[in-house]
C-alpha cells in the first residue's frame, strides 16, 4: 500500500526542483523505510506517466547546485535533533546525582549521630540488653 504522506513529500521535492533520487534519500534519512519510499516513488512516477530516469533527467541542470544545497541544508538537522535529548538527559542526570549526594550526606549524618549516642549511652544500652538476655 502506498503511503500518501511519502507521495506528497516526494511530489513536493520534485516541485522544488530536486531529483527523485535526492528526495528518496532525504526521506530515507528522515527515518522512512526504504521499501515504503521505493513503492511511493514508483507510484508517483507511474502516476505522472514518466519513469524515474526521466524525472532525474528533467532536473539534471539544477542537480549539481541543488545537491550541494541539499547536503548543506539536510545534514545539520539530525545533529540538532540528537543534541536536544542529550541536553535534557544531562540535566536530569545532574539533578539525580545532586539528589543522590544529598541523600547520602543525610544518611551519613544520621549514622554519625547514632554512633555518638551509642558511645555516650553505652553503659545504659548494655544494662538494658542484659535484662533481656540474662
Amino acid at each position: 500500500m502506498v503511503r500518501q504522506d511519502i507521495v506528497s513529500a516526494l511530489r513536493n521535492a520534485l516541485e522544488r526542483g530536486y531529483s527523485l533520487q535526492q528526495a528518496k534519500i532525504s526521506l530515507i534519512n528522515a527515518g522512512y523505510a526504504v521499501s515504503e519510499v521505493d513503492v511511493a516513488a514508483n507510484y508517483l512516477a507511474s502516476g505522472i506517466g514518466i519513469n524515474t530516469e526521466q524525472v532525474s533527467q528533467v532536473s539534471q541542470p539544477q542537480q549539481s547546485f541543488q545537491s550541494q544545497q541539499f547536503q548543506q541544508v539536510q545534514q545539520p538537522k539530525p545533529q540538532q535533533y540528537q543534541q536536544l535529548p542529550n541536553i535534557q538527559s544531562n540535566q536530569s542526570s545532574e539533578k539525580s546525582s545532586v539528589l543522590g549526594i544529598v541523600l547520602l550526606l543525610i544518611s551519613l549524618f544520621i549514622l554519625l549521630v547514632l554512633l555518638g549516642v551509642s558511645l555516650f549511652f553505652k553503659d545504659a544500652i548494655i544494662d538494658f540488653l542484659k535484662k533481656f538476655f540474662v
